[in-house]
């Protein structure tokens, strides 16, 4: 066992992780977070302690679990302030730009308006060129920053574990939709934004994508009950692409209430949140689910195929845009030269676009390699509950049951390389019989 207490341990880490998570929000709704609790180190949390975690690993079952999240909470912590620059460059510094309207608007201002302006949406994306390189530059510091701290723990980044096998998954995925992303025959990026939008999907979606809204999808009292939650930042409604953000942010938080309080912290929770991110992509994944889309969003037989056809040309695009940052990820701590050359590689080669410069941190994900996993790892854990408890499976109480005891588990730190092949051959093969 540990020298020091290891469930005192447990405490002050998720009470760490929590500020941690505060500090995220408080800059995604304001952009800032100055003096914030997180920038508060607790008392004997530092490298020395992460060592002994790590030397402890093969004697302590909570040794590893601790050591990862330590290791996680250093290196954020590390980075507070470049983190802040980059979110001052996206969400507070406004500079001035004259088309398509004359005004001053920050760098997600003007991403937000290229997603939700079709008539204008070319020269939304120009007047983001404009700002793109000082956002661009922010995240490179940031990463860089990161890179020197994992460094200095010898850890490989948390968030590039598995790197090697989720890209030949994502790869695996790639190279079985060639064809039906083919026949999109997207032009230029503001065609892409245009048809991954999905504003020609015909379905009843939520008129207002809130947690209320979502949650009227799943009326079965054994889905919700107990579990206390909601969508911080629901998406404006923009067409179906909006409604699957809904949803997988809808099934992370419905993942993150259930999560269990009876194992210590770092047991029932990863700093990566992949089991998280695999729940929210399963529910994004239900409307292809031909019971899903007529019990649910009244879309009659006779509508079927030109509702799954649509919807489809969506989520492969979405899932091309994801298996993009999957890959740029695995250079984004390996300095900004690798990165901009995998940047012009990897557009080209996954959207069949080349792309004017400016435009380099649209796709920047440093969690993108989770994200893809999530991704596949859902498409396999769908198909496994459509054989298990059928194609009704999101009523079924056993189904239900089954994701409510899995949250009582352990969260796993990986996902078997077989379940994201099956996963890349499932997604692969919905969407292309599908289109």
């Amino acid at each position: 066992m540990l020298e020091l207490d290891p469930y005192r341990l447990d405490r002050t880490l998720r009470d760490w992780a929590g500020q941690q998570a505060r500090f995220d929000l408080a800059l995604r709704t304001n952009g800032d977070a100055v003096e914030h609790a997180f920038e508060l180190v607790p008392r004997s949390v530092d490298d020395e302690l992460y060592r002994t975690l790590v030397e402890k690993s093969a004697l302590d079952p909570l040794a590893e679990p601790a050591a990862r999240w330590l290791a996680f909470l250093l290196v954020e912590h590390a980075s507070l302030e470049a983190t802040r620059r980059l979110h001052r460059r996206e969400r507070l510094e406004r500079r001035a730009i004259e088309l398509p309207e004359r005004g001053e608007l920050a760098y997600r201002e003007v991403l937000s308006r290229a997603l939700l302006d079709p008539g204008r949406r070319a020269a939304w994306l120009g007047a983001l060129r404009e700002l793109g390189p000082d956002v661009a530059d922010a995240r490179f510091r940031l990463w860089e920053q990161k890179s020197e701290r994992w460094a200095e723990l010898r850890r490989a980044p948390l968030p590039l574990e598995d790197g090697a096998r989720v890209q030949a998954a994502v790869e695996r995925f790639v190279t079985g939709t060639e064809d039906a992303y083919a026949a999109i025959r997207v032009s230029d990026l503001a065609a892409l934004i245009d048809r991954a939008v999905g504003r020609d999907v015909r379905a009843n979606f939520p008129a207002r994508l809130t947690t209320r809204g979502i949650a009227e999808l799943f009326p079965e009292g054994s889905f919700l009950d107990g579990l206390d939650f909601r969508l911080e930042r629901p998406p404006e409604p923009a067409g179906a692409s909006s409604f699957l953000r809904a949803l997988a942010g809808f099934g992370s938080a419905w993942h993150d209430a259930g999560a269990s309080r009876t194992r210590p912290f770092v047991l029932s929770r990863d700093p990566l949140g992949r089991r998280s991110a695999t729940f929210g992509a399963l529910f994004a994944l239900l409307p292809l689910e031909p019971s899903f889309a007529e019990r649910r969003l009244q879309v009659g037989r006779s509508f079927w195929v030109d509702y799954r056809r649509a919807l489809a040309e969506v989520v492969l695009l979405g899932a091309r845009e994801a298996s993009l940052r999957a890959l740029l990820a695995l250079s984004a701590f390996d300095g900004r030269s690798r990165y901009l050359a995998a940047f012009e590689e990897l557009t080209q080669r996954l959207l069949g676009l080349e792309l004017p410069s400016g435009l380099e941190a649209l796709f920047a994900d440093e969690r993108g390699v989770i994200q893809a996993a999530a991704l596949l790892g859902a498409a396999a854990r769908l198909r496994g509950l459509r054989e298990t408890h059928d194609e009704d499976w999101f009523r079924n109480p056993r189904a239900v049951e089954e994701l409510r005891a899995e949250l009582e588990s352990r969260e796993p730190t990986t996902l078997p390389e077989a379940e994201l092949d099956a996963g890349a051959n499932e997604l692969a093969g919905v969407l292309s019989r599908a289109l």
